[in-house]
């Protein structure tokens, strides 16, 4: 349900713009009882990347939206990570991921470390 209050009549289906496919191969192994690594390397393929304009229709007052002409259908992504087990209800990790953008002429590389605890 829209909540009218601001003003909303009509969703718009963003799904169709970042439709694609996608499939990894991911590894993972324990160093020792209490560490362990994993990584994964695939690729995500545009499955609707057509053309570089895209407009809502049926909404008024909203503008096309101006993307890269050439998107790039086929985009590699990997990931790399560690963790260590404080105990068996904490842990600590190490995460990088990396990604080809599809509207971008750029690649990202992104890192977080985390702290989990569990009951």
């Amino acid at each position: 349900m829209l909540d009218k209050s601001l003003g909303a009549k009509r969703r718009i289906p963003l799904f169709t713009v970042f439709d694609c496919a996608d499939g990894s191969v991911k590894l993972s192994a324990y160093l020792l009882p209490e560490v362990g690594v994993f990584g994964s390397v695939g690729a995500k393929l545009g499955t609707n990347n057509q053309g570089n304009n895209y407009s809502a229709t049926g909404v008024t007052g909203l503008t096309a939206i101006a993307l890269n002409p050439d998107a790039k259908r086929l985009r590699g992504v990997a990931s790399v990570g560690t963790y260590y087990d404080l105990d068996k209800t904490q842990r600590i990790s190490l995460n990088a991921v990396y990604r080809e953008e599809a509207f971008q002429k750029v690649n990202t590389l992104s890192t977080m470390a985390t702290y989990t605890a569990g009951f």
